[in-house]
């Protein structure tokens, strides 16, 4: 076989059998040997020996093998008692018997197409491209039949009878007329039609221009030339045959035949274009005539029109069964028949078209189900009703029900263990609960549950306010063009918007803040400036106003709004006090505005910063120092960079350049930096030393550059509370003072700068070389100490997280106070230096004042049909029933799964495993990609190899293949190699093919 060749039959394996509709039972399965196909049952043993360059599973539902089946256009044609097969061998395809018997041997060039016949039969087509006199194509046409057993030859052709015997025009959903009886078939050879069983018996032969046979076997045929001669008939003209294909009578005056029309009847159009109908004896079944026949339906009724346009309902016997004018709509339901009147109403009729609704409706009735109790809706008077019958005209509500409405999780997926019915009344909506009990009145277009269970979020003339179905009224108006719910203090809140403007409402429903804000607020405890119609304002943690103020025009650019355009408050020391300021940007310059809106800064310079009286400030690209509050300048703009460190400025004309000058404000002296001494000078002074490197000495120098002392150590750092951290040549730390004498002798693996006194460092304990982390003071006295080695251990300053997993934490304040024990710490904010946590389940937020309140709001719930729910908590997940009982306790762990969340695929510690619907481990973790594929698992390792599990954790197909399919309605598991050849296992893992 070439390589094109492989690539075909991959193709088509592919194009075949990538979704099938129905399952069957595995019979024979196709088995590769090298490039040949045969088939081997399933025990693996060799049924049809290997012969065949192409051969596809069996099938019993045949659009599986159409050569145009594409996904989605399952047509759910009937099943075979015995499965087929396609085979292909010297460029030609043929059909195999379930036992492996050659049904068809290989005769087209093309796969064959199948399309249903009568009962479970098919008609088996190919073309050889012969072509009819008219240059149609014809095709081959054979019937398959005793349950896919047997096969006729192939004598018959494909052709398509539009002698105006097809079926009839469509009245209304019940009626139609039969085209083809149960137990025939109509065939054609040479243009010409004749009858065959479903057996394959030929009872007509293939001499007529038409035929109609019904399901006993009599047959209405047609010719339209003299050219039949059969039982002393001849002539054009439609004739009745006999079972035995014997005719009974020649019938006059027929222009054509309409169909077919079922229960042993025939419609037939006379030569004055009116119809009738005749039995199998070729006579009259009913005398009427008609103008129109809309044929019987499954219980022997059809619809008719007589000459004069009335309109009735006919039995088989030509019994009018009600009388109608056909202007109006037919609605068929599980019941009986809805007919619309003259007068324009509904009226309800049962399936022999008795009446049993005396009143008529303005709709047909409905049967809606109510929290799982049955009720019948229908329209009266321009309103909807509801009543549990139409005997029972006890009227229970008079609104239109939306069916089935859930409504059981809220804006933040938290689930209640409540239903209710949406209802509908003038185009507006509503909400009852199971017992018809109004909770929020239909007056609003949209309804949706805002926050369990109470609090509901409606809308009208697209404006949102907020309903309280407990207190039966509007807490917020709909007047809001947007409302978001936020979270703050362990209570809840609502952000809206009017417009362009912005305010807040608390759970209750009463104004916080009004709706003039430019911006929503934060949902956090820092001080917030915001900007409103008046002006501007300065809010607190507890949304209380700080201050108001008017800032003048000030730059502002357009989105992506760049930082330094957009006012900023920060808290400043200016002139011995500590003041609340606001930074802006005008007309391309800094200025900064007290909390009052009193300007302190003029907008003169590019960039300032302000340290105790004195402002470091950029003009013209170059940099000088101001006196505060006079503004006058002290040092000039000559600078390209100017550092304040701890009273003194360090002052540079380039850059670039090591070269710096060191200026005191107090005493006015200026002091150029030894920068050619040394390899290395920081700019910056740590208490009153600066630093300084060479020849692997670290030297420490004061405000003269005089060198206090040196130290000869692989790295030094800075000063902090009079203690500098050292690290010696074995990669060991400590601690120098300010004589650069050891206070604590290089013995860390790591440590920090002092704080407050105290130090956390890790050491390495002999003699199992474990790790600890201890608190140290500054004269090196352990005060705490953990083993880190089975621990966990975090600094989240201004907190310590300890413990021996990272579910089993404790967290212990700058004190050594446990502030939270044993619980799991899922995400922190080192910024504000607070943490958001899990503690028996329950989520919580730690400020960095040791305050606790709840979480959870931050989570995400996916909700599953039999009310388990899936909650995500940043980058935690776990899963609980119905009752808020964990089936998989929370953790550091992801989760994805199918729609109905049978199986979870989990990812931990970045590997992934297959988990059941109850949290129960079905494949063990690996670092492999999993996929969901049916009744099986599919991994993809590391090489891009793919191999499938079953949901028992068995591994079916080893992960050494470029692709895998799963044919669930054949059992079978298709593959293919990386050679790019076809493969199959079945279920339990037996491979069918080898190389």
């Amino acid at each position: 076989m070439t390589k094109t060749m492989k690539t075909g039959v991959t193709f088509f394996f592919y194009f075949i059998l990538s979704a099938l509709p129905a399952q069957q039972a595995l019979t024979l399965v196709p088995y590769r040997a090298g490039d040949l196909w045969g088939y081997a049952d399933v025990n693996g043993n060799v049924v049809v020996p290997v012969q065949y360059d192409e051969a596809y599973p069996f099938v019993s539902q045949l659009e599986m093998l159409g050569p145009y089946y594409s996904d989605g256009s399952v047509i759910n044609w009937p099943e075979l008692e015995h499965p087929v097969a396609v085979v292909r061998k010297n460029g030609l395809y043929g059909l195999l018997g379930s036992k492996g018997q050659i049904l068809s041997p290989p005769v087209s060039a093309n796969i064959f197409s199948f399309e249903p016949a009568s009962k479970g039969t098919f008609w088996v087509r190919y073309s050889d491209g012969d072509q009819n006199p008219d240059g149609i194509e014809v095709f081959k046409n054979a019937l398959l039949y005793d349950g896919g057993t047997k096969i006729t030859p192939f004598k018959y052709e494909y052709f398509n009878d539009d002698s105006g015997c097809g079926p009839g025009d469509y009245a209304n959903y019940y009626s139609f007329i039969t085209e083809v009886s149960p137990d025939y078939e109509v065939v054609y050879r040479k243009g010409k039609a004749g009858v065959i069983s479903i057996m394959g018996k030929e009872i007509v032969p293939p001499i007529w221009d038409s035929a109609h046979p019904d399901e006993l076997g009599y047959t209405l045929v047609n010719s339209y030339q003299d050219t039949v001669y059969m039982d002393g008939y001849s002539g054009v003209g439609y004739y009745m045959l006999n079972p035995q294909n014997q005719i009974i009578k020649k019938l006059p005056n027929v222009r054509y035949c309409q169909a077919y029309a079922g229960h042993g009847l025939w419609a037939i159009q006379n030569e004055n274009n009116r119809v009738y109908l005749i039995n199998s004896a070729g006579e009259r079944a009913i005398q009427d005539n008609f103008s129109d026949f809309f044929g019987f339906n499954e219980h022997g009724f059809a619809a008719v029109r007589d000459s004069m346009g009335s309109g009735r309902v006919i039995d088989r016997n030509g019994k009018t069964m009600i009388n109608t004018n056909f202007q109006g709509d037919w609605y068929k339901d599980s019941t009986g028949y809805w007919i619309m009147g003259k007068d324009g109403l509904w009226y309800a009729y049962d399936h022999r078209f008795q009446k049993t609704s005396k009143e008529g409706f303005q709709s047909p009735a409905n049967e809606i189900s109510i929290c799982g109790k049955k009720f019948v809706e229908y329209k009266l008077n321009g309103s909807y009703r509801l009543v549990e019958s139409l005997s029972k005209k006890q009227l229970l509500v008079n609104y239109s029900i939306v069916e089935d409405e859930s409504v059981s999780y809220d804006r933040w997926g938290k689930t209640f263990d409540f239903l209710g019915v949406k209802i509908i009344k003038n185009d507006k909506i509503g909400l009852v609960d199971c017992q018809l009990s109004e909770i929020i009145p239909p007056l609003y277009n949209q309804v949706s549950l805002l926050y369990g269970p109470n609090l509901w979020q409606v809308e009208s003339s697209g404006k949102f306010g907020i309903y309280d179905a407990i207190k039966k009224q509007l807490v917020v108006p709909a007047i809001f063009d947007l409302i978001e719910l936020g979270y703050k203090s362990g209570k809840i809140f609502y952000s809206v918007r009017q417009g362009e403007y912005w305010g807040e409402y608390d759970h209750d429903g009463k104004e916080i803040l009004p709706v003039i804000f430019e911006e929503k607020v934060l949902q956090d405890d820092r001080l917030q400036l915001l900007k409103s119609k008046q002006g501007w304002h300065i809010l607190d943690q507890n949304l209380k106003e700080v201050s108001s103020f008017v800032l003048p025009p000030f730059d502002m650019f357009p989105p992506p709004y760049h930082v330094n355009s957009i006012p900023r408050l920060n808290k400043y020391y200016l002139a011995g006090n500590d003041i609340l300021g606001v930074m802006v940007t005008i007309k391309g310059k800094k200025a900064l505005f007290n909390q009052w809106g009193q300007l302190l800064i003029p907008p003169d310079f590019a960039e300032f910063s302000i340290h105790d009286d004195y402002i470091v400030a950029k003009k013209e690209g170059k940099m000088g120092v101001l006196l505060y509050p006079e503004l006058c300048e002290f040092i000039g703009f000559h600078y390209e960079n100017i550092i304040y460190t701890e009273g003194k400025f360090v002052l540079q004309k380039a850059i670039k350049s090591k070269a710096f000058m060191l200026y005191n404000p107090k005493t006015h002296e200026k002091l150029d930096a030894p920068v050619s001494k040394y390899a290395d000078i920081r700019h910056w002074f740590k208490e009153g030393l600066m630093q300084a490197s060479k020849d692997g000495y670290h030297y420490y120098l004061d405000e003269h550059f005089n060198e206090v002392f040196s130290v000869q150590y692989e790295y030094a750092w800075h000063f902090s509370e009079g203690l500098a951290g050292v690290k010696s040549d074995n990669d060991l730390w400590g601690y120098i003072n300010k004589k650069g004498e050891e206070v604590i002798k290089p013995q860390y693996l790591e440590i920090e700068n002092l704080r407050q006194g105290l130090a956390w460092v890790i050491s390495r304990h002999l003699p199992d070389s474990s790790h600890w982390l201890s608190i140290i003071n500054s004269s090196g006295r352990e005060l705490f100490t953990i083993r880190s080695g089975t621990s966990v251990l975090k600094l989240v300053r201004p907190f310590l997280l300890i413990g021996k997993s990272e579910e089993n934490l404790s967290v212990l304040d700058s004190n050594l106070q446990i502030v939270l024990d044993e619980c799991h710490i899922v995400n922190w904010d080192e910024e504000q230096g607070s943490l958001y946590y899990l503690e028996n389940g329950r989520p919580g937020f730690l400020s960095a004042d040791g305050k606790k309140s709840s979480a959870e709001h931050k989570f995400t719930r996916q909700k599953f049909p039999d009310g388990r729910v899936g909650i995500s908590y940043f980058s935690t997940w776990g899963l609980q029933d119905q009752k808020g009982r964990w089936l998989m306790p929370i953790a550091s762990q992801w989760a994805r799964s199918d729609e109905n969340g049978e199986t979870f695929i989990i990812t931990r510690d970045e590997k992934k495993a297959l988990f059941d619907r109850v949290g129960k481990q079905i494949t063990p973790f690996l670092e492999s990609n999993l996929e969901r594929k049916g009744e099986f698992c599919e991994l993809t390792n590391a090489n891009g190899q793919l191999g499938l599990y079953d949901l028992k954790g068995v591994l079916v197909v080893p992960a050494q293949f470029s692709g895998i399919e799963v044919l669930p309605e054949l059992k079978l598991i298709k593959v293919t190699t990386h050679e790019n050849k076809v493969g199959f296992f079945d279920y339990k893992g037996r491979q069918y093919f080898k190389e």
